[in-house]
């Protein structure tokens, strides 16, 4: 496919799962249709292949949080860190 561009081109960007093109030149901006590019082929077995980073990074901690044992789990600064030396019996 060959495209004109109006001078000299600086940056291209290709948006995913959508038919355009994103060309940044000397004289300003043009877009271009790409047939056929907007046919999702994304990954089934990905979550939200549109999540953007800050909900690809809670996603993370929250799976995270999930394997803990709730028992590990303390909203008290100061246990963090800690060692427990409570004898066995006062544990029981």
């Amino acid at each position: 496919m060959k495209h004109r561009a109006p001078g000299v081109v600086k940056t291209l960007k290709f948006m995913p799962f959508e038919d355009v093109m994103a060309i940044g030149h000397d004289s300003g901006y043009s877009q271009i249709v790409v047939p056929g590019t907007g046919e999702a082929n994304f990954d089934a077995f990905e979550a939200n292949p549109f999540s953007t980073t800050k909900q690809r990074q809670e996603a993370l901690v929250h799976n995270l949080l999930e394997k803990l044992h709730p028992d590990s789990i303390s909203l008290r600064v100061n246990t963090i860190g800690a060692i427990d030396t409570a004898s066995h019996e006062v544990k029981e």
